[in-house]
């Protein structure tokens, strides 16, 4: 009886190990360090928090100042800041995912059409293009696209893998 105990106590604890090493390979879904992956979320973050700040301040000074539509194109930006800070979130936790990365990309994707659509100012059109530089990185690293406006993709680079 007490062999059949040892027995079962050492399968059962061979099975867990088993199942959290399995768990801990499918968590790394990006084909980059963790060191280099870790440097972009901190430099998107960053640019991020510059292009908002200087967006807000050209929207400010435009023709959309005080109306509805200046609050939808901070409400955009907002949510594509949303979107990466819970993306960095998850990977810190180790839970990102590509489906995490998609959403950031597809948030993006509105976001370049403010930029696109809209006089900024140089600072806001400069962080957004660095940006751009990061979301292409991002995308390379996870190996995703965007899925969000499919005609769109061909003029983002950042959708293109």
């Amino acid at each position: 009886m007490r062999t059949q105990n040892i027995k079962t106590t050492f399968w059962a604890a061979a099975l867990m190990l088993a199942a959290a090493a399995a768990g801990f390979a499918q968590i790394r879904v990006y084909n980059a360090s963790d060191r280099d992956v870790q440097a972009l979320f901190n430099r998107i973050e960053a640019r991020t928090n510059s292009f908002r700040s200087a967006a807000e301040r050209s929207l400010d000074r435009s023709i959309w100042n005080g109306t509805s539509r200046e609050d939808s194109m901070n409400q955009t930006i907002a949510d594509f800041e949303t979107a990466t800070d819970r993306l960095k979130g998850n990977f810190s936790s180790r839970r990102s995912t590509a489906a995490d990365v998609r959403e950031v990309l597809d948030r993006a994707v509105a976001v370049d059409r403010i930029v696109r659509n809209n006089r900024l100012s140089a600072q806001a059109e400069s962080d957004w293009a660095a940006i751009r530089t990061d979301l292409d990185t991002l995308a390379g690293y996870y190996s995703v696209r965007s899925e969000e406006h499919t005609s769109e993709l061909q003029s983002h680079s950042f959708i293109s893998y």
